[in-house]
Order: structure tokens, then C-alpha cells, then sequence
């Protein structure tokens, strides 16, 4: 096994908690591969606008099988938590080691549609 990672910010873009949003990601996480562990994160990176953004996040950790199967359901569950917390971006580093900013604007209009 190896190990994926998706990083959830803890407030929106608002300021609004997303409590409700990490506890549903925890628990999709555990039904989907049996257990996760969360840790504090502080994300940074600067906008299209040269706005350096510094915020805090949790990060889950999963143990995983490194296939495009799991690959392709964290992406999924990176681009439904993305648009549910009205982000633009996701950060997922899945089980092969490969790291991805997940653009989740795209998911969010599909799902509007």
C-alpha cells in the first residue's frame, strides 16, 4: 500500500467554517478505504492577482493501492469537497506519488448544469 493525501482548507472564502465539509470527508474517506488520518495544515500560494494567500486546512491521509481506480475516486472526492466548499483548487497527492492541484471550478458548474 501507499500512501494518498487530500488537503481540505478549514474555512471557505468567506470565513465560514467547513466543519460540516470535514466531517463528511472523513467519513467518505473511511467507507471508501477503511481509515484516514487528519493533521493540521497551513497552505500557501499566490493568486492570479500576486495576492499571497495563507490559510489553514486539515490533510487526510489514506492508505491505498496505487491503481487508477483509487486514483480516479480521490480525484472524484477532491472535486466534490472542492465545489461543496466553493474552492477553486484542490491539493491531492495520490498513492503513485504524484502531486495534483485539482481544478474544481469545472466540477462545480458541472454539477450547477
Amino acid at each position: 500500500m501507499r500512501e494518498a493525501r487530500i488537503i481540505l482548507p478549514k474555512l471557505d472564502n468567506n470565513g465560514s467554517d467547513l466543519s460540516f465539509a470535514h466531517a463528511a470527508l472523513a467519513r467518505d474517506l473511511c467507507q471508501t478505504w477503511g481509515g484516514a488520518t487528519a493533521s493540521d495544515t497551513r497552505g500557501m500560494w499566490v493568486g492570479y492577482d500576486g495576492t499571497l494567500y495563507d490559510e489553514p486546512g486539515t490533510a487526510y491521509d489514506v492508505a491505498m493501492e496505487a491503481t487508477e481506480e483509487n486514483a480516479a475516486k480521490l480525484k472524484a472526492i477532491a472535486e466534490r469537497y472542492g465545489a461543496l466548499c466553493q474552492q477553486e483548487a484542490m491539493y491531492v497527492r495520490y498513492a503513485c506519488g504524484t502531486v495534483e492541484i485539482v481544478d474544481t471550478r469545472r466540477a462545480a458548474a458541472a454539477s450547477a448544469a
